[in-house]
This record gives C-alpha cells, structure tokens and sequence, in this order.
C-alpha cells in the first residue's frame, strides 16, 4: 500500500479506463499536484528501497532460509 490517500500517486481500479483517463486529466490540469506527489513518491522510494535496505532485506532473507 505504498500509495496511499493520494500522497503518492492515484490508485487506479484494473481495467478500469474511465479512472485511467481521470487521473491522467487530474495530473494534466495541476501542475501543483503533480510536483507534491513527485516529491512525496521520491522521498518514499529512497527511504524505502535504497540499496542499503533492499540489501539488508535481502541478507534477512537468505538468514531465515539458511535456518530452515
């Protein structure tokens, strides 16, 4: 649920056309929003999928397996 109440991009039902063409015109139209999420989404995707925490998850990952 990285996009939640619209802070960082707009859900989009599938197969859903009507919504697609929604939220491109929301966009289109605001030049604010568009910058505001862009930033928001950027922030959210350097805390969480930077090298360092995708490797770390990773590490996790191989430990647990090891365990088993």
């Amino acid at each position: 649920d990285l996009i939640t109440s619209n802070a960082c991009g707009i859900a989009i039902p599938p197969e859903n056309p009507e919504a697609c063409a929604d939220a491109l015109e929301k966009f289109a139209n605001d030049r604010t929003l568009k910058m505001e999420m862009g930033i928001r989404s950027r922030k959210l995707a350097e805390a969480e999928f930077s090298r360092e925490i995708l490797a770390e998850r990773f590490v996790d990952i191989l430990e647990k397996a090891a365990q088993t």
